[in-house]
């Protein structure tokens, strides 16, 4: 009975730790269908290490240029990692480089990995076509969506007094429904709805320091957020 607790409370752990990982690292995960040939892509699994409920998988650039995103499947599962959405110096896998981060899997059986795509920092990229025009879309769906919250931002950091309603009240205008155009394809959509998560994640992260900082100065922090996505927005471009 004592093992059977230890080992509920090792897998919650696990599982708070890659949700949260997968969310700072920029990670997403959704269901779809890759081709069925074979696709080769200058990536390398090192390492597959199995926990509970998830798998550390350890990925090499086996090429001469600098990767900023990857399409990766695992036990079926289509993950996007974007590596502009990490904080330096994980925001790029040079050359030689090995970037290793923890992926949901259920089952004892060994987990099947697949590199769908690559993109690199020059905005080329191998493998399957969709998949590298997805990344791209869904990089114009952050930075579109980045934009209109930079507009809000904005307006917000020119009012003389902000305190900690300011702030609720900004995350509480993240929960109206984002606003598709007709015309943009899914990529731009899912990246819109990626950033905006990003954004929510930064605010509450705001607000949590704010609780346990009660002095510590709202409009500093809300100025460091705008810094940051000024910066996506650019590395975007």
């Amino acid at each position: 009975m004592h093992n059977s607790r230890n080992l509920r409370t090792v897998f919650f752990i696990i599982t708070f730790f890659v949700l949260f990982s997968a969310i700072a690292a920029g990670v997403y995960s959704r269901m779809a269908k890759p081709q069925k040939k074979a696709i080769t892509t200058p990536i390398e699994i090192v390492e597959k290490v199995r926990g509970e409920g998830a798998t550390k998988i350890s990925f090499r650039n086996t090429s001469n240029k600098t990767i900023n995103a990857l399409q990766v499947s695992v036990s079926g599962s289509i993950f996007m990692v974007e590596f502009l959405d990490a904080d330096e110096p994980k925001r790029r896998l040079k050359p030689g480089g090995i970037y290793e981060e923890w992926f949901p899997t259920a089952g004892s059986n060994d987990t099947d990995v697949s590199v769908l795509a690559v993109v690199f920092e020059d905005k080329t990229g191998v493998g399957d076509e969709r998949f590298v025009e997805e990344v791209l879309e869904a990089r114009r769906g952050v930075k579109k969506q980045l934009m209109q919250f930079e507009v809000l931002l904005s307006n917000t950091l020119a009012s003389a007094n902000i305190d900690g309603a300011t702030l609720d009240k900004l995350i509480t205008q993240l929960d109206n429904p984002v606003v598709d155009d007709l015309s943009d394809p899914g990529g731009v959509r899912l990246g819109q709805r990626k950033a905006r998560q990003q954004i929510r994640h930064d605010l509450e992260a705001l607000k949590r320091r704010v609780g346990r900082e009660p002095h510590f100065n709202i409009r500093d922090g809300l100025t460091m957020v705008e810094r940051r996505h000024s910066e996506r927005v650019a590395e975007i471009q």
